[in-house]
């Protein structure tokens, strides 16, 4: 249960599972360094984020073990996968996490993906369940009712002639 806690405090300022196991090297660095060395080793900047009481959970007994709980935990994180017609900044990875973490959940972690063919949305995967909420979602949608309106109106242009 400690573990769960601290993925959730670990997962709040990070968008991508890259990110969280980046992130998640530099914590086993410093808290492994901190523990077992004897060089003074100083808060990394990619740290600083984390709540003051997030380190207390550590010690020197309990460290390795709850270090791979949590790595264990956050490699299986299943993503959710999000395709954008374009590759997002940082910037934009940031405002669209900030969204869904805000509106969907606080401790979900993204997955970015380019795929040209997306008009003027997104598509969402999940769990094995994908939507798509671009233009080009509602035109498959609407493919045979588009294609019965293009016959009709050929028909009629037949008639005319």
């Amino acid at each position: 249960m400690e573990s769960e806690k601290l993925i959730s405090i670990f997962l709040k300022g990070v968008w991508t599972k890259e990110e969280a196991l980046k992130k998640f090297d530099i914590l086993e660095d410093f808290l492994l360094k901190k523990f077992f060395s004897s060089e003074e080793k100083s808060l990394p900047p990619e740290l600083k984020d984390l709540p003051k009481n997030f380190f207390d959970y550590f010690s020197k007994e309990n460290a390795p073990s709850l270090l791979e709980k949590m790595e264990a935990k956050i490699e299986k994180i299943e993503p959710l996968v999000i395709y954008l017609p374009f590759s997002p900044s940082k910037r934009e990875i940031e405002k669209i996490g900030n969204f869904i973490k805000k509106k969907i959940r606080k401790d979900i972690i993204l997955e970015f993906r380019e795929d040209k063919s997306l008009i003027g949305g997104c598509a969402l995967a999940w769990k094995g369940l994908y939507k798509d909420f671009s233009i080009r979602g509602e035109l498959k949608q609407k493919r045979k009712k588009i294609y019965e309106i293009f016959s009709q109106y050929l028909k009629k242009k037949k008639w005319k002639k």
